[in-house]
């Protein structure tokens, strides 16, 4: 019975993010709009900062890693990121087929900067989920994909002329 709750946990981010880009910003934490000023006290060696169109996909360091394993069990565990590793795998075999540019990253933050200047700075070691992806255009905000759908996720997110990037 727990092994079900625990995989029912580690799968529920990808069966509820049905419209990541439109809804899911849980994971950012600062939207200030002032332009090219980040936080002085970000730490450099644990900030991606990126500046140009592109999909970064984050994932736990290994500490973190080792500390969900212990805490749903190594079998349980497994089972669940057999998974996120298979779509995560086929959304950024995807990505960079449509010229994408895929990053990936174990760093505590994501610092969005945008051509405009204005930044989105995003903490991704949080409960809401241990491995996704993030698009970015390199003008709008990013955008949470739901790895489950990459192609529609894409053509929400890039090729969309309304405000689904928020």
């Amino acid at each position: 019975m727990s092994r079900v709750i625990v995989i029912a946990l580690m799968l529920l981010p990808i069966i509820a993010c049905n419209n990541s880009l439109k809804e899911n910003n849980t994971t950012i934490v600062d939207s200030t709009k002032q332009a090219g000023v980040l936080p002085n006290n970000l730490p450099a060696s644990d900030t991606l900062i990126v500046k140009t169109k592109s999909a970064v996909v984050y994932s736990p360091d290994s500490l973190r890693l080792e500390k969900e394993i212990k805490k749903a069990g190594r079998e349980n565990f497994q089972i669940g990121y057999d998974d996120y590793a298979y779509y995560i795998n086929e959304a950024s075999t995807f990505l960079q087929g449509k010229g994408i540019r895929v990053d990936t990253t174990t760093k505590k933050w994501i610092a969005f900067q945008s051509t405009n200047g204005t930044h989105r700075l995003i903490k991704t070691d949080t409960p809401e989920g241990l491995f996704g992806i993030f698009l970015f255009d390199g003008i709008s905000e990013p955008g949470n994909m739901d790895i489950i759908q990459a192609e529609l996720e894409y053509n929400i997110y890039f090729n969309s002329s309304d405000s689904l990037k928020k």
